[in-house]
């Protein structure tokens, strides 16, 4: 992928490289086993852009993402903040990703 914009071409390109820790999370509730490190939030932020590239396709591949996403912002104190932050559409009108 060159970063031309094209969703299609990133979406295919991306979401496979994502099956080795959605297998892991089959088993493990966080990345490196029960308990949430720093690593967990960087990677459901990764996980999150990816939902919005691929439009959900890559919940599809791996229903263990979506799993661990929604387990991640159940967290208490990180719950209680996406309710009061304002959400916005990943990227602008002017990004090329968003095919504009």
């Amino acid at each position: 992928y060159v970063g031309d914009g094209d969703k299609k071409k990133l979406t295919d390109a991306a979401i496979p490289r994502f099956g080795l820790i959605a297998k892991e999370l089959i088993e493990n509730k966080f990345i490196i086993g029960d308990r949430i490190c720093c690593a967990d939030f960087a990677f459901v932020e990764l996980v999150e852009v990816m939902d919005f590239i691929s439009d959900g396709e890559i919940f599809k591949e791996y229903p263990s993402l979506k799993t661990y996403r929604d387990r991640v912002f159940e967290l208490p104190r990180l719950k209680e903040c996406l309710e009061e932050e304002k959400r916005l559409i990943f990227n602008n009108k002017v990004a090329k990703i968003n095919n504009m």
